[in-house]
């Protein structure tokens, strides 16, 4: 932890501490909408997946993965636009990852964050082909 005995240093790392908060909550908003956007119903066959998918991609979560996909592409000179298909698959890739290692088969626990599992929402192979 950064001491007060240098109030320069301590005042520094006090306002990059802010920034960084700043800049990954406003990326964090923009990561929600872009998720919640991309689970879209194009045929009624598919309104069970895609409420399984959107119970468990819209968990909540601090989305670091796609927030550091975005960081990379604006450091290259890149911007959101560009970028945020592809943040939006690192954490459906990531979400994916989480069902698959909480299937009965893998893991007893019934909770995740303190919320009941989607295994127990919806059966089994919704759950498979959802991820």
């Amino acid at each position: 932890m950064i001491s007060k005995g240098n109030p320069d240093l301590y005042h520094y790392f006090t306002l990059l501490k802010k920034l960084i908060i700043s800049y990954l909550e406003e990326k964090k908003a923009k990561v929600e909408v872009a998720l919640d956007n991309s689970l879209v119903a194009t045929d009624k066959n598919v309104n069970k997946i895609i409420e399984s998918m959107r119970y468990s991609l819209l968990a909540g979560g601090k989305r670091i993965r796609p927030i550091l996909c975005l960081a990379a592409c604006e450091m290259i000179g890149g911007n959101d636009d560009i970028a945020m298909p592809t943040a939006v698959a690192v954490e459906m890739i990531h979400t994916m990852s989480l069902i698959h290692d909480d299937l009965p088969a893998m893991d007893n626990d019934d909770l995740r964050r303190g919320e009941n599992y989607a295994c127990f929402r919806i059966d089994y192979l919704k759950i498979i082909s959802s991820s």
